[in-house]
């Protein structure tokens, strides 16, 4: 009674912890407790305030002054009056007028720098999202994996218990019944396996999501993605070229790594800039006024008006050399832009070609399943009546268990193929469809 009431507690405490999810909420959960996510989001607001910073150095300096100076013995003025303190107070206030630019450059400089990490912010996001629907979809492929090979073992198991039939009343030989008995072990063994598999992807997406205890997820409407996959393979080769066209234009725009490395360029053309500013004079505009007296006497001001030019001559040497360094690293600026540009222009391309690719391997492997169920069926009927043997019907059963796992295959290749493309372009799989059916409807 006591084992009773502990299972029954288990079992509670299971259904309790358990969470259902959906594609969304996997998004949404991924992206809140990601210590990634967290740390980009950090260092896009110290980005932010260090920008606010420098802003600072675009305005005047101002500060106030007050002194108490007491002597002992005392002070003798030139009236001949013998004092023994002196008060003084007063302001000051500068404004650079020119140092080189490097004040406003700086300033632009920090604010490249925090545009720069909101971009690697969006890129952080999209990976994470990216990731957690890749777990997402593993998960979803692993469990239909399962469900064939149950299927299959339960085939395995009703071959077998003919073939047993068959071998006791001397239609079919020992060898062919050890093929079927074999067979089904190996299904079995097979199960196993995709057990175990289903079991470690649930594993890697709870850790992925940072969820404790068991983990269920919802899966797709079939319905909606099957109608979505038709649309894409409607496309002929023109729309595809052109959907390519519009997507390369959506990406080039959008995808963050290309922002980063753009302001990659666009900082090492103001440090260029700072640099070549070195050989022009500074120029500083500074205000002060004072108050001073001795002891209870009247106060005496004076008001001071400087501006400042100043121009280093040497040495020279030092400041050429960072001219040829911010040059250098300019052009280094410029060949990684390009690079990151020609990368991404060719994933943007491999990935809506493989996405279509894919959505016509889920038709094509849609029929190949519908033929090798039919077949199967008739196989089954005929190896019942001892009119094929169980080396045919085994042949059959290996067809239909690898186009059932062709088309759940196809199935995930298509939405990580999509997820790939919004990982590459910076944009929701709603704004990329309504590109393709767009083009659809064109034609």
């Amino acid at each position: 009674m006591r084992r009773v009431f502990l299972f029954l507690l288990l079992f509670v405490a299971v259904l309790t912890s358990a969470e259902t999810l959906n594609l969304q909420q996997v998004r949404e959960i991924a992206l809140r407790n990601n210590p990634t996510y967290k740390a980009a989001q950090s260092k896009t607001s110290a980005s932010k305030w260090s920008y606010r910073q420098s802003m600072m150095g675009l305005i005047p300096n101002a500060k106030l002054e007050g002194r108490y100076r007491s002597t002992e013995p005392g002070t003798t003025l030139m009236t001949g009056d013998v004092m023994d303190y002196q008060t003084t107070y007063g302001f000051s206030a500068s404004q650079p007028i020119f140092v080189g630019g490097s004040i406003w450059l700086g300033s632009r400089i920090s604010r490249d720098s925090w545009k720069i990490a909101e971009a690697s912010l969006q890129n952080t996001t999209l990976s994470v999202v990216a990731e957690a629907e890749t777990k997402y979809f593993n998960v979803l492929k692993y469990r239909d994996l399962l469900a064939i090979a149950e299927k299959n073992l339960e085939y395995a198991r009703g071959n077998e218990f003919i073939a047993k039939t068959r071998f006791e009343s001397g239609t079919i030989s020992q060898a062919d019944y050890l093929q079927m008995q074999s067979d089904r072990a190996n299904k079995e063994v097979a199960l196993l396996q995709m057990q175990n598999l289903v079991r470690v992807s649930r594993a890697d997406l709870a850790n992925h999501l940072q969820i404790e205890g068991e983990l269920t997820i919802t899966p797709l409407s079939s319905e909606e993605l099957l109608s979505e996959i038709t649309g894409v393979k409607a496309l002929s080769q023109p729309a595809v070229e052109q959907a390519v066209t519009r997507i390369l234009t959506l990406g080039v725009e959008q995808n963050p790594s290309l922002k980063i490395s753009s302001l990659g360029v666009s900082i090492g053309k103001k440090t260029r800039l700072i640099a070549q500013g070195q050989f022009l004079p500074s120029i500083a505009l500074s205000y002060s006024k004072e108050w001073s007296a001795w002891e209870d006497e009247a106060h005496e001001d004076t008001a001071t008006l400087m501006l400042n030019a100043s121009m280093s001559t040497f040495p020279m040497f030092g400041k050429f050399a960072r001219v040829q360094s911010a040059k250098y690293s300019l052009r280094q600026a410029l060949m990684n832009h390009r690079t990151a540009e020609d990368g991404v222009r060719l994933g943007i391309t491999n990935a809506v070609y493989t996405m279509v690719t894919a959505a016509s391997s889920v038709e094509t492997s849609k029929i190949a399943l519908d033929f090798s169920r039919e077949t199967f069926r008739q196989m089954e009927i005929r190896f019942r009546n001892n009119l094929v043997s169980a080396t045919d019907m085994l042949n059959v059963q290996i067809m239909l268990s690898a186009a059932e796992n062709q088309y759940s295959t196809a199935l995930y290749d298509y939405l990580e193929a999509k997820s790939g493309l919004m990982l590459l372009t910076g944009a929701d799989q709603t704004k990329l469809l309504k590109i393709l059916m767009a083009i659809e409807l064109e034609d």
